[in-house]
């Protein structure tokens, strides 16, 4: 289709299909004020330190009572086979 058909003007959209084109800016000069600076880099905090310190924690006491709990100190007995018997 090489035509678009026109649109009534109660039917038209408030919002524009295309935005229009912007104005052209040069670069700022260095050092003014206006421009925005680098982030600083991150630095860890005391309550990060401290939620790592509990996590590493509470995995070490979880698997030491994991490993107190779930070995035993004797083998448990196995169960003997009957032996069978033989028929001569």
């Amino acid at each position: 289709m090489t035509h678009t058909p026109p649109i009534p003007a109660g039917n038209q959209s408030p919002y524009p299909l295309h935005e229009p084109p912007h104005a052209k800016h040069d670069a700022p000069p260095p050092g003014d004020p206006h421009v925005a600076r680098k982030p600083e880099p991150a630095t860890v905090s005391v309550p990060t330190v401290i939620g790592i310190a509990a996590g590493i924690g509470l995995a070490a006491i979880a698997g030491g009572l994991f490993y107190a709990f779930g070995t035993s100190a004797k083998p448990k007995p196995r169960k003997k086979r009957k032996a069978a018997k033989q028929e001569a």
